[in-house]
């Protein structure tokens, strides 16, 4: 088996019992490019196995819009609820129906066609339409969250072609663009849900093998969808709990609340579980903590590309990760996680130096007396308080110093984005999940002028849209991981918009006798 893979559909991690092993699947760009028929490989289930599980993650709110989640267990919740067109089969990585039997590309990937199943209803008995379809797209291109590019970026349009069959025109070929549909920021969602407004807590999503049946201020609850088109779920209800911090969600796991603890322990909260009999394991490090850098001008003195690769200098990603206790993380050299083929550590020549910063300072004007000041935007509440640490790290680290004094001002998720997008920052401390477990995923998701990141740091360049455009357009993952590698290093260690602190394996913690897997976006695998 290969040890690194290029592409998300390609990749399933698969933990059971704490052995990881990478599968890695045989799905090319040319499946994407041609009608595709039924590829499942699920056995049929007529009805769940299993009576129920529990899940506890640390999470400030669940959401149940796509078109605004920004945490990873609202999607989690998502993707139980709302079908995408497209799925990617859990346990091989492969690309299946959803909502759609078959699509095709007759230009090489700028435009799309996807023909829907006949005879499906959203829970309450509304039928599925294409009109839905193309609703349900296009309020995506309207709304904003952290993952808005995804749409912006690539949908020029949607429409429908006829009762079956949707037309899905892109701003750029996308070669494997059914694999961006098969994550749930595009779950197709229910024709309530407004074309220009959020819809954070609907209770009727979309159509998946779950429904809503109870929703409380710290729990929701999933039971089995009958109609569901496809196979039985292993489960016949699910219960998600979400906790204020990893302390409140070991507590509960020790109690016996849950049967799982999926996102949100510490490397200590994991241990102390470990030691107490639970089994305890963990992902590949494909969670990357990086730190923005505001280039815009007359927003922030970091426009200096000089002041940016002091700060970057004054950082030692080996001693950031080195003051987390546990071994859930470890130094972070690009925004690429570094199994993933097409990583670069192209940060190890850019940070550690503290004389060249002091260096680059003083060269400035800066001093003791006359200091750089920065403000240092987090937001704690998404992470179990993590970046509450992080942030205090990279202050202590960039105050060493002595020319640099960093405020550190924490909001609450929702004004966080707002102030992100405001630009009134100069570092911002956010987390880039593997929605796509791919390196193009990553750097478009922090070098794209429309990305929301980019954006927010005023990045813009169009010979790196032209780049990522071109990759993306081609089947080729030599290209892919060329333009990857490229991008590393010729943007990120030589403009230095962002500086990468540490990555994050996701530590999982469950009770003897339960199965625990993790697909590639490292969800629980609960349906397969």
């Amino acid at each position: 088996m290969e040890a690194k893979a290029i592409i998300a559909v390609a990749v399933v991690l698969v933990i059971v019992a704490g052995a990881a092993a990478y599968l890695v699947g045989g799905m090319g760009g040319q499946e994407t490019r041609t009608t595709t028929t039924t590829t499942t490989t699920t056995q049929a289930r007529t009805a769940p196995v299993e009576k129920e599980l529990r899940i506890g993650v640390v999470a400030d709110r669940l959401v149940t819009d796509p078109g605004i989640a920004y945490n990873i267990p609202s999607f989690f919740l998502i993707s139980l609820t709302a079908d995408g067109l497209v799925k990617i089969n859990p346990e091989t990585g492969k690309l299946e129906p959803g909502l759609a039997v078959s699509w095709k590309t007759p230009d090489n990937g700028a435009t799309w066609y996807f023909t829907l199943r006949e005879g499906l209803s959203y829970p309450d008995g509304t039928p599925l339409t294409a009109d839905a379809v193309v609703n349900s797209l296009l309020r995506l291109t309207v709304l904003q969250s952290p993952y808005s590019w995804m749409s912006q970026a690539f949908i020029r349009g949607a429409e429908k072609v006829n009762e079956t069959t949707i037309k899905i025109t892109l701003n750029t070929p996308v070669a494997d663009f059914p694999v961006h549909l098969a994550t749930p920021y595009f779950a197709i969602v229910h024709p309530s849900y407004p074309l220009a407004k959020a819809n954070p807590e609907s209770k009727i999503v979309g159509i998946g093998p779950y429904v809503i049946k109870e929703w409380k201020t710290d729990h929701v609850v999933l039971e089995w969808n009958k109609n569901y088109y496809g196979p039985a779920p292993l489960y016949e209800t699910i219960t998600i709990y979400y906790y204020p911090d990893s302390a409140v969600l070991r507590a509960a796991m020790e109690r016996g609340e849950v049967d799982i603890a999926w996102w949100g322990l510490s490397s200590d909260d994991l241990a102390t579980l470990e030691r107490k009999g639970f089994q305890a394991i963990a992902s590949e490090p494909l969670i990357v903590k990086v730190l923005l850098m505001n280039q815009k001008q007359g927003k922030s003195p970091l426009a200096d590309p000089e002041l940016r690769k002091a700060i970057a200098l004054s950082l030692t990603p080996e001693d950031i990760a080195g003051v987390l206790p546990g071994d859930l993380d470890s130094p972070a050299y690009s925004v690429v996680p570094s199994p993933l083929l097409g990583y670069k550590p192209v940060f190890q020549k850019v940070t550690g130096d503290l004389a060249k910063a002091k260096e680059i300072l003083r060269g400035k004007g800066y001093s003791g007396e006359n200091p750089l000041t920065l403000r240092l935007i987090a937001s704690p509440g998404l992470y179990g308080g993590v970046d509450r640490v992080l942030a205090g790290i990279v202050k202590a680290q960039v105050e060493r110093t002595g020319m640099v004094l960093v405020d550190v001002i924490e909001h609450n998720p929702a004004d966080f984005m707002q102030v992100l997008r405001r630009g009134d920052w100069d570092l911002a401390l956010v987390t880039l999940p593997p929605i796509i477990p791919s390196p193009l995923f990553y750097l478009t998701e922090t070098l794209y002028s429309r990305s929301v990141y980019a954006r927010a740091m005023g990045f813009s360049d169009p010979q790196v849209d032209t780049l990522l455009a071109n990759a993306y357009s081609t089947v080729d993952y030599k290209v892919k991981e060329s333009t990857a590698i490229t991008l590393q290093e010729a943007v990120l260690a030589k403009e230095i918009p962002l500086v990468p602190i540490v990555e994050f394996k996701l530590g999982v913690a469950a009770k003897e006798g339960v199965e625990v897997k993790l697909s590639g976006n490292l969800f629980p695998v609960v349906t397969g």
